[in-house]
């Protein structure tokens, strides 16, 4: 089994990820990352593909209509 962390550098880049797809909203701070890895596939995904796909629904797009961003197993810290 593996786990899954990040480093507060890793967490910025992973919540800009989401805040350039998100509406004003939505927005979230580094100490929510968690809040956009927490999915059900998420650790799934990091194991068996060695990325994850995150959603930004459609109600808390930008664009109103969903959004999606790679997440990739070395944007991560992993052990």
């Amino acid at each position: 089994m593996m786990t899954i962390t990040y480093t507060a550098e890793q967490a910025a880049a992973i919540v800009a990820k989401w805040n350039d797809l998100a509406n004003a909203e939505s927005q979230l701070d580094a100490a929510q990352a968690h809040l956009v890895i927490s999915g059900d596939n998420f650790d799934d995904e990091i194991e068996s593909q060695g990325y994850a796909t995150i959603e930004v629904p459609a109600r808390q797009s930008k664009s109103g209509n969903p959004a999606t961003f790679i997440i990739d197993e070395n944007e991560l810290t992993i052990e």
